[in-house]
């Protein structure tokens, strides 16, 4: 399986969450990891904080969904959940 190249932070500002989706990238197909990859590079252009602090959940979602709302969840539970929708 080929690898996707992100970015490499050092050791101290590793953390276990970016090598989850590290991961979890390197699962999907190449079109998939190919859209992740581009949203994470649009995303963390020109801002290396954003770059080093690696993909996000977001990134997965890809650049062509917009935040929708949020809604208390249905189950009862004391948590939100989130929505999006696909834009034009």
């Amino acid at each position: 399986m080929q690898t996707v190249p992100l970015p490499n932070p050092s050791a101290a500002q590793a953390s276990r969450p970016s090598v989850a989706r590290q991961n979890e990238v390197n699962t999907l197909d190449n079109a998939a990891r190919a859209a992740v990859v581009d949203s994470f590079r649009t995303r963390s252009l020109g801002n290396q904080t954003e770059y080093m602090q690696g993909v996000k959940r977001v990134d997965f979602l890809g650049r062509k969904n917009l935040f929708a709302g949020l809604t208390r969840a249905r189950d009862g539970q004391d948590r939100w959940d989130i929505h999006f929708v696909a834009s034009a």
